[in-house]
């Protein structure tokens, strides 16, 4: 940029960092100063700093991989309970069931039917939540 031009053209400089955008308070020689700190500042990193940046990294890999075996568990419970699910409304759907079975095996299977379908819905529920936040 011409610095002669840009002092003789402009009101306002804007400074976008972070990002976000702000109004600089100052002239060109403030901005190459605040330049220089800053890139002074990112040199100076210490290894540690470093270090601490690559164990985050990796403290978040971990997290992500134990999500992700949590979502792989839910999904086997998920698939066992819609089987033994499957298995059970088969059978309410036979009116054979109604006709022979006693009345305390017919309100047993239906009590095993809603808690069965109560498990598959929260096992789904944090199956989203958990796929969300890998997202």
């Amino acid at each position: 940029h011409d610095r002669t031009l840009l002092e003789k053209t402009v009101d306002d400089f804007w400074l976008l960092r972070d990002g976000s955008l702000s109004v600089f308070s100052g002239d060109l020689d403030d901005y190459a100063d605040l330049e220089r700190t800053t890139t002074k500042a990112e040199v100076k990193k210490s290894p540690t700093s470093k270090k601490a940046e690559r164990q985050a990294r990796a403290q978040e890999r971990a997290d992500k991989q134990s999500v992700r075996n949590r979502i792989r568990e839910l999904e086997k419970t998920m698939e066992s309970v819609t089987n033994e699910l499957k298995d059970i409304e088969t059978q309410l759907a036979d009116k054979e069931t109604y006709d022979t079975l006693p009345k305390d095996e017919l309100d047993a299977l239906l009590k095993n039917s809603g808690r069965l379908r109560q498990q598959l819905e929260t096992a789904e529920e944090e199956w989203l939540e958990l796929q969300d936040s890998l997202e």
